[in-house]
């Protein structure tokens, strides 16, 4: 009886360890995920920015300064992609 007890407590600890790795790849994996999220997040603020600078030149009557804008957008989705 002590045999099988000792046997079962053995599988059980084996289950254990098996999905306490399993359990440290997904918390990995989200951790990517987050940091993904955090970087389109700051190039989606830097494109905003942009253009809110675009709609303000527009109404100010002055000439919009396109390129300049869409190089903002672009250096920050690169960058925010650079890492992946």
């Amino acid at each position: 009886m002590w045999l099988q007890i000792l046997e079962q407590e053995r599988r059980n600890s084996d289950d254990l360890a098996v999905i306490k790795q399993r359990l440290d790849r997904i918390e990995s994996r989200f951790d990517g995920v987050e940091r993904n999220l955090d970087r389109l997040d700051s190039a989606f603020r830097t494109c905003l920015s942009s253009s809110v600078m675009l709609c303000a030149q527009l109404g100010a009557s002055r000439k919009p300064n396109y390129r300049q804008a869409i190089l903002s957008c672009k250096i920050a989705t690169s960058a925010s992609l650079a890492f992946e």
